[in-house]
């Protein structure tokens, strides 16, 4: 049998929103996805809960480097 699963987006924890839309510097960003994960984990006592962030290469950077970078 064949499942469809779906996994939320949030557009509010994503790289996109923190750094071009909010001009959040880094300590913020944590500081919101501390709190975010916080808040997710209180409710998780009652069912269980999911955190996905959105992170964009062009946005926030490659997690690995590229020939020629510094």
């Amino acid at each position: 049998m064949v499942q469809i699963v779906a996994i939320p987006y949030s557009i509010e924890v994503n790289d996109f929103g923190f750094f071009l839309r909010r001009n959040f510097t880094t300590t913020q960003t944590l500081e919101m996805l501390k709190e975010q994960f916080d808040q997710l984990y209180l409710e998780s006592a009652k069912t269980g809960k999911l955190m996905s962030v959105g992170l964009h290469p062009h946005v926030s950077g490659s997690s690995v480097p590229h020939p020629g970078d510094p």
